[in-house]
């Protein structure tokens, strides 16, 4: 078994079981490949160990990007069920539960600036009956998750469009809440776009946030997040903890919760691979599909192993917009 689903394994409270029995499998000939009577082995999709998947920029391997396949396998990891388009971890029920304490309704309109897919938007949307508005960094995801809005008849209630983190331009005043996951450390000039993101809320209006920050400085050239950090697609910056503290003060905003939650989504990561490995059955065990597992298992093994030593922090806060009252006619 390779190192990173041995990793992966271990964390799950035990070997995988399922993937140790299975391994004669891979090495016979895959009838995917169009005739191509080479055998391979789950080693061969990127060698021995996940240090053997390199990182972005590498002629081997290319950073990860949403390919079909990509997206069909975290629907799979990640969706509560066959019909939840979300791709990250928690699927629709998380998103609902992160945004219950902004207090939004249908009266309300809520603004997600890391919509994805849309899984989470378009939930709320027909669900609960939420004015939901998503934006996405990503062209692809987002040409994607406005594509399903509009097949689910939520085109209105759920719209999606793309936009570029370095231009953030939004309506003041609009929002009565806007949510964030794991975005913000990827984003160049993190303190303008939490001052465009504030400017955008009304008065009393909540900001949900989750990312991936540093305990410390020293932190920062941890092995650990090094090698996470490795598989990116961009340079990114990472903050600390005080940095997000520092910078959401200045900025008006009252956290109501800002605290580590590492533990809770470790424990979704784990939760979503564990149900998968469960699942895999034979037939689908293709060269493509063993392919893209090995990439995703890769990428969630590194940052699992961050959080677990603690030298990554998955933040989680909620904040009050405050702003001056208006003065009296």
């Amino acid at each position: 078994m390779p190192l990173a689903l041995r990793r992966l394994g271990n964390s799950l409270g035990g070997p995988i079981r399922y993937l140790k029995r299975r391994r004669p499998l891979w090495s016979r000939r895959d009838p995917a490949t169009d005739g191509d009577s080479r055998t391979h082995s789950i080693q061969d999709v990127r060698g021995t160990g996940d240090s053997a998947i390199p990182g972005n920029g590498s002629a081997d391997t290319p950073a990860l990007t949403w390919s079909d396949d990509r997206i069909a396998f975290c629907r799979r990891l990640w969706g509560d069920d066959a019909e939840d388009t979300s791709i990250e971890p928690g699927g629709s029920a998380y998103y609902r539960e992160l945004l219950q304490a902004a207090a939004i309704s249908s009266s309300k309109v809520t603004l997600d600036l890391s919509v994805s897919l849309g899984g989470g938007l378009r939930h709320m949307a027909d669900k609960l009956n939420l004015w939901m508005t998503g934006m996405e960094a990503d062209p692809e995801l987002a040409k994607r998750a406005m594509a399903l809005s509009v097949k689910q008849k939520l085109a209105k209630k759920a719209p999606v469009s793309n936009y570029d983190p370095a231009k953030l331009d939004l309506p003041k005043n609009k929002y009565h809440a806007v949510i964030m996951r794991e975005r913000l450390h990827r984003v160049a000039s993190k303190a303008d776009m939490l001052k465009t993101i504030q400017a955008s809320l009304k008065a009393d209006g909540y900001f949900v946030l989750t990312d991936f920050a540093l305990p410390n400085e020293s932190a920062r050239t941890a092995k650990s997040v090094t090698s996470w950090l490795d598989l990116q697609n961009d340079p990114i910056t990472l903050w600390t903890t005080e940095d997000y503290k520092q910078a959401l003060s200045e900025l008006d905003f009252k956290p109501s919760i800002f605290q580590d939650e590492s533990a809770q989504y470790r424990a979704l990561i784990l939760r979503g691979w564990a149900r998968l490995v469960g699942g895999l059955e034979r037939p689908e065990l293709s060269r493509a599909f063993v392919d893209t597992m090995m990439r995703e298992a890769t990428y969630w093994v590194r940052l699992e192993r961050a959080l677990a030593r603690g030298e990554l922090i998955y933040l989680h806060t909620l904040c009050v917009a405050r702003k001056p009252k208006p003065e009296p006619a």
